[in-house]
């Protein structure tokens, strides 16, 4: 890759927590405690495909949301709600494609000299309307929660570069959540994730 990573911060979090319990950060930075893992009962793919197995292990298998036929992928996972939960915290390991990562930089060379002053104009505009933008075209991966028959947004995951995976947590607030299960809806660009 063209590109160059530097480090220019390093800090230590402490985090004490009961044993059994794992420390992961929400997208914010903030530490979250997160239980025993359960995996779905069901997960289909936007192309219907069963994809419980790739979500069954910690292992280098991989969902690559890389179906043709619809410009939004989407996976779908459902799980058997807990008895008087609150919050369920969702786990997910991922990163960014290779392929976004070849498409971005052919969209940067397009400007050629004229990237500065692009940036300069993205930099001026309002920054809910570039947000929006953002979310539009499915750059981030996103996530809704099943609820009163009609998918609610729950939250989204911005890129993160295609060199590593890391876990993330999204903490999902379920206390007025009107279903027997849990259903959870990821989705993104062709290939974006």
């Amino acid at each position: 890759l063209k590109e160059r990573q530097y480090t220019n911060l390093v800090q230590l979090v402490l985090v004490e927590h009961p044993e059994g319990e794992k420390v992961l950060l929400d997208k914010t930075g903030k530490p979250q405690l997160v239980g025993e893992a359960v995996l779905p009962v069901e997960a289909i793919s936007s192309n219907e495909e069963d994809i419980l197995p790739l979500l069954a292990a910690k292992d280098a298998k991989i969902h690559l949301f890389d179906d043709t036929e619809v410009n939004r992928n989407t996976a779908v996972l459902r799980f058997e709600r807990p008895l008087d939960a609150q919050q369920a915290n969702l786990v997910i390991k991922g990163k960014n494609t290779l392929w976004f990562d070849y498409l971005f930089g052919e969209f940067i060379e397009k400007f050629g000299v004229s990237y500065s002053d692009w940036m300069k104009k993205q930099a001026e505009n309002d920054p809910a309307d570039r947000m929006k933008r953002i979310l539009d075209s499915d750059f981030p991966l996103s996530i809704s929660i099943w609820n009163n028959e009609k998918w609610e947004s729950v939250d989204h995951l911005m890129t993160v570069g295609p060199l590593a995976s890391r876990e993330f947590v999204i903490p999902i607030d379920i206390r007025n959540l009107n279903e027997e299960d849990i259903r959870i809806k990821l989705h993104t660009g062709f290939m974006f994730w």
